[in-house]
């Protein structure tokens, strides 16, 4: 059981579920895009797509709820998980190859898009995880 969030931490972990889940409509939306036009990295099979795209649906759901409940330690994780992800997106625009994504991330092999894809991308990301993070570590409380 958990006890009752004070409404002013669930209006963190809520604004922090609305930027995961947006960020997931973001990155959901992307992906789907890149395939639509053809976009795949050479050797990706349809099913390995298929299954990015119905993990990646089942994550923008499910992880957004988890964070709006006031899940904290998960909210944190995520945002750990969020924050590789800005790393790797600054990693791709300073044209670095970052070795953990080697066959793990087929779209973080190369830069496959313009630059304002990956910086809007960025963007998006260190929103969710300011959100996240303020939600998870409780920043702003009065003291």
């Amino acid at each position: 059981w958990r006890a009752a969030i004070p409404m002013a931490q669930q209006k963190r972990f809520t604004h922090a579920a609305l930027a995961h889940l947006s960020y997931g409509i973001a990155y959901e939306g992307f992906a789907a895009l890149r395939i639509w036009e053809g976009g795949l990295p050479s050797g990706v099979p349809i099913s390995t797509t298929a299954s990015y795209l119905i993990i990646g649906a089942v994550i923008m759901l499910v992880f957004p709820y988890f964070i709006y409940r006031g899940y904290r330690w998960f909210t944190r994780l995520i945002a750990f998980l969020v924050g590789l992800r800005a790393i790797a997106l600054i990693g791709v625009l300073g044209g670095f190859q970052l070795p953990f994504f080697y066959d793990r991330e087929p779209f973080f092999l190369k830069q496959m898009s313009p630059d304002w894809v990956y910086v809007a991308a960025l963007a998006v990301t260190l929103v969710t995880l300011f959100l996240l993070v303020r939600a998870a570590w409780d920043l702003g409380r009065a003291r």
